[in-house]
């Protein structure tokens, strides 16, 4: 079987907009993000006959079954006592990436400590 993948390279411009109380006047901020991720990023390697897809920095889906997919948590520091309020993603810029891959599908964590007793 083999499966077509898609691989999706994004700009991401994220807007978050959040209230923070300072004594009794609010304080609203709105700070804009742009995300970006190059083909340049990815790599390809084969394992028992399965492609794996890796992000430089990133880590990757875990839903059994399903194709491990590349994935990357972007975390944003906030003021503290603030509560985000809104997240917009403004604009998504997608490149389809050519070729036919047959992606290792996730499989369920084993415990180092799991003996066969």
């Amino acid at each position: 079987m083999i499966v077509i993948l898609s691989m999706i390279i994004s700009v991401v411009p994220m807007s978050i907009l959040g209230q923070q109380n300072a004594d009794e006047n609010q304080i609203v901020y709105q700070k804009t993000f742009t995300i970006t991720f190059s083909e340049d990023d990815l790599f390809f390697t084969t394992q028992n006959g399965y492609d794996l897809v890796s992000l430089s920095e990133g880590g990757i889906t875990t839903e059994i079954g399903k194709p491990l997919l590349p994935l990357k948590n972007i975390k944003i520091a906030l003021p503290q006592d603030m509560k985000i309020t809104n997240i917009q993603i403004k604009e998504l810029k997608q490149h389809t990436l050519e070729g036919s891959f047959l992606l290792h599908p996730a499989q369920p964590s084993i415990r180092s400590s799991q003996s066969d007793t």
